[in-house]
């Protein structure tokens, strides 16, 4: 069982970039999703919601605490609002490929409402989307966390036969069930440390002929989409967006 963390979100450590092991279990959505549903053959809801401490970069600023650091993003890359620029394609991407990689869910619509910079990038996204399984989806972000403070991180994931959060903010991974049953696996909090030192490793790994890429290609197509029609959406105060629909060929 790969884990969705080994490129983003767990601490780069050899040892661990081969499988996963007890403590980067956590973030192993594949392991309890199919107990919750079986994918796409069921409906399924969830709350997906991801924050950061960098409305600074987007309003033309820097962090205080990396303004250290001899490569700084330029101010284009943030705020070109054609170029990928803004909160939704810069930092809720990051939440949508992780709700994508480990569910078959894909948006079939979405209404938006967003703040906008007065250069028209968005600052903070407030969306809600209708999945092609007919379940019904939040994935809201915001790019105002207090500086000093680190990215928030909240999965929701409710289907038939029960429910799974993942919170990264608090290191929190709970599965609940019906009965009662409820699993709650531990972690610590260096286990949910952001590192940036993995894709570059992934990277390096692919070029030397020894790593595979663990992020299909469909998992960003499905979160392209999304993005693109909360952000239509937010453009036009909330119009409804049917996302065109297309299907592999066999």
């Amino acid at each position: 069982m790969r884990c969705i963390a080994h490129d983003s979100l767990a601490q780069s450590n050899p040892s661990r970039r081969e499988s996963c092991d007890h403590r980067c279990r956590s973030f192993c959505l594949s392991v309890t999703l199919p107990v919750v549903a079986a994918r796409s053959e069921v409906k399924l809801d969830s709350v997906c919601h991801m924050a950061s401490f960098i409305r600074s970069i987007f309003t033309g600023g820097g962090i205080e605490r990396r303004i250290h650091v001899a490569i700084q993003p330029e101010r284009s890359t943030c705020e070109a609002p054609d170029a990928g620029g803004g909160f939704a394609h810069g930092q809720l991407s990051h939440a949508q490929d992780i709700l994508f990689r480990d569910t078959d869910l894909r948006v079939a619509s979405a209404k938006a409402l967003t703040d906008v910079a007065p250069s028209a990038y968005d600052l903070h996204d407030a969306p809600a989307v209708r999945f092609t399984n007919g379940g019904t989806g939040v994935p809201s972000g915001s790019c105002a966390v207090p500086e000093g403070h680190g990215f928030e991180m909240d999965i929701r994931i409710y289907g038939r036969a029960g429910s799974l959060l993942l919170d990264i903010d608090q290191a929190r991974h709970v599965q609940k069930l019906r009965g009662g049953e409820r699993e709650v696996i531990d972690a610590t909090k260096r286990d949910w440390t952001l590192s940036c030192e993995g894709p570059a490793n992934r990277l390096d790994d692919m070029a030397s002929g020894s790593g595979t890429s663990e992020s299909p290609g469909d998992v960003g197509a499905r979160a392209v989409e999304t993005l693109d029609a909360l952000l239509a959406s937010g453009r036009e105060t909330g119009t409804h967006i049917i996302v065109s629909q297309s299907k592999k060929e066999a």
